[in-house]
Order: structure tokens, then sequence, then C-alpha cells
């Protein structure tokens, strides 16, 4: 692919920022089909021709190539770490470190799909000329990994000049010196409040700490996206919006179980939120286990046997909260969320445009009482259109952790 990424609507900006500045930067993936995997890279001059410097590249992403490769070469030594405090608008609970850690052999990116959103804190920490990167993926981790539509970068491509200029020179560790600056910013917070913060505990800003399991005997949802062609389904049906797919109670609380067939799949919930209870992939025995150890970190021996580097993006999402997940090929997911506030219909559905719309979404009611006459809603006259075909989900396979 020759075609660009823009960042607010234009190909390659030219940022100016000072160095030692903690800045907000929020990455919204506003596109339809390509994984975005963010990197701030230190440029390195090449010769005489500085071309980052003098924000100069020219040409599409294929002739920008062996440039690029040059001058904003990824290492551990020039990786800029990313401080990510909130996904989806959601605040984390726990500031999480994108850094030169090499998760599964490669340095860690931001990863982003379809519908993604990231805040993050930055500080460059000297003078000097960075890239802002859409590090090249393997094939296999991009959206749409077939023969058609997007298909991610296949090399890095420059999304903007960033120079800096200015300010004050940061040394030691980038992540310290931020818990440094927010404690030093906050002295009327409550001492243990501040110095949770200064450690990266984000717990009093977060919205969802953590949801307690379901009520015993509560039935599990699915929700198992497949590609038949023409058809595009969620538990073997295409959208209908006169059918109701799932009715479930207001103040209640759901597992559910996603799956993907054939490539992968983005779900997404409109209205409430959900928590990543847990991440699981088939082993060499066909049995399903769990990627994360029992505190949440990625389990290495997964990671690295995962040669087309899939398991590397879920680390740092164990327990938190989103509303917008890609579901990869042999990897299920199981999150839970609580049906707050709010009754009516909304809908889920892939959000990979295309598939979207060719039928890949389904419809859920939230109804006051799923005892009540009316499917719930408490007046026996009230129904929707028409009542959902018996379509049995995808069965997936019992997992084990």
């Amino acid at each position: 692919m020759a075609g660009f990424t823009s960042v607010n609507g234009i190909v390659q900006p030219t940022l100016t920022v000072p160095a030692g500045e903690i800045q907000r930067w929020r990455f919204v993936h506003a596109g339809i089909h390509d994984t975005i995997n963010i990197q701030l890279v230190r440029a390195t001059p090449v010769g005489t021709t500085n071309l980052i410097a003098t924000s100069a590249l020219s040409g599409n992403r294929q002739q920008q190539k062996a440039d690029l490769l040059a001058a904003c070469n990824a290492s551990t030594g020039t990786l800029i770490p990313q401080f990510e405090i909130a996904s989806d608008g959601l605040t984390r609970t726990k500031l999480r470190t994108v850094h030169a850690s090499q998760v599964g052999g490669v340095l860690e990116s931001n990863y982003m799909q379809p519908g993604y959103r990231s805040d993050v804190l930055v500080v460059f920490p000297s003078d000097g000329d960075y890239c802002l990167l859409n590090q090249a993926a393997p094939k296999a981790e991009r959206v749409s990994n077939g023969n058609g539509g997007g298909q991610g970068p296949t090399t890095p491509q420059l999304l903007a000049y960033v120079h800096v200029r200015g300010g004050q020179p940061v040394t030691g560790d980038l992540q310290a010196y931020v818990g440094k600056a927010l404690y030093d910013a906050n002295p009327t917070l409550p001492d243990a409040v501040r110095t949770g913060l200064r450690d990266g505990d984000l717990r009093p800003w977060a919205p969802f700490e953590n949801l307690a399991p379901p009520a015993a005997g509560s039935q599990q949802q699915q929700a198992a996206f497949a590609i038949n062609f023409p058809a595009f389904t969620v538990n073997n049906a295409s959208y209908d919006p006169d059918v109701v797919n799932f009715t479930r109670e207001v103040n209640t609380t759901d597992d559910w179980l996603l799956s993907a067939q054939g490539e992968p799949h983005i779900f997404h919930i409109h209205v409430n939120p959900f928590q990543v209870i847990d991440v699981t992939t088939t082993n060499t025995n066909g049995q399903q286990i769990s990627i994360y150890n029992p505190d949440g970190t990625c389990k290495a021996d997964i990671v690295y046997a995962d040669k087309q580097q899939l398991a590397n993006q879920y680390c740092g999402m164990w327990h938190t909260f989103r509303d917008t997940i890609i579901v990869e090929n042999n990897y299920q997911i199981r999150v839970r969320t609580r049906y707050d506030r709010y009754i009516g219909e909304y809908v889920l559905h892939c959000h990979i445009l295309d598939h979207e719309d060719a039928g890949m979404m389904a419809n859920i009611a939230i109804v006051p009482d799923l005892n009540a006459p009316g499917g719930g809603l408490g007046m026996a006259g009230m129904r929707h259109a028409k009542q959902p075909t018996a379509t049995p989900a995808a069965t997936p396979v019992g997992h084990k952790h």
C-alpha cells in the first residue's frame, strides 16, 4: 500500500514541543481497516541530509521506505516510552508503560485497531528530532490479512515529524520523572493518593476498578464472529434491525465469550464498557489456556511461542475496561460487563466497517425485569417487531487456566 494515514486530517504534520514537558496525547483510530502500531523514536541523522530535521521526506510510503528505515530506526536505545493512562476513554487503574521491553521478540508498540482510543503521557528527554511512527506489522497481526481491504503497514510509515526545541532536558528514568512531576504538581491531594499517583496508581480517577462475578447460575453470553460469504454473522445470524438478539436485565452482570473464525474481528459494544477478564489461546494439545499469569502479566513462554506476534497486543489489557477489542485467530476473550442504569436497545458489532455494514452486528435490549411481561418491559402489549430465530452460536473450545 502506498497511501498514508493522516493525523488530524494532515499527512505527516510537523509538531514542535519543548524538552521535559509532559504532554497528554489522545490517539483515536478513526480508520476502518488498518492496524496502527504507534511508536515514538529518536531520529538518527543520515549523512549531511537530515530529512527528519527538515520535515522533508518525499514520495509515497514505499518511496520513503529506505530513508525512513535509516532515519527512524527503532531500537531499545531510540524508543521513547508512552505512559498510557486511559483506554477507550476509560482511565486505567494503573499507568501502563509502552517501552522497549521487546515482548515477544519485538519492541512494544501502542497497538491500535479500528475503534481503539488511547490516552498517553509523553515526554521527550532532550533537543532533537523524533519520529511518530506507524511501525511495520507482521502480516498475521494486521486487521484484514487476506487479499483484500486494508492490511496495515508492511513497512514503517511516518505519521508525524516531532521537533523538540528548548525546554529542560531530562536525565534518568522517564517514568520516575513523570511520577515525580505528578506528585509535585498535586500538593493538595491526600498523602496516600498523591504517593500512589507518583507510583502510577490511578484508581482514584478510574470510573471502574473491578466487577464482581455474575450471579450464580447466570448463563454466559457469546458473540462468535464469522464470515461465510456472502453472510457476515454474529452467532450465525446476519443483522436484522427488527430482531432483538440478546435480552438482558438492567443492574445485572454477565460474562461474555468472544471468538472469531476465519480472520480477526473487532468486538465493539455500545453504552456499557466491559472488563477484560481473560484471554486464552489453543495450545498444542488443543486446550484453551490463559496467556496471563495470576498477577496479570503475560506468560513469556506463550508470547514468545506465538510466531505470529498476536499475543503481545493483549499484554497490558488484563482486567482493564474497554468497549472495543480485537478477537484474533486462535484466541478467545472472556469479558465481563454490567448493564448499568440504562434500559433500551443498542448494538454490538464488528468495528471493521465493511464487516459491520455487511451484517456483522446484533441488537441487545436491556429491560427492567427479565421475568416481567412484554419481554421484560413490564407492559404486556409491548414487544419488538419480530422475535429472533433460534440460531446456536458456534461452540467454543472449553478453556483451561
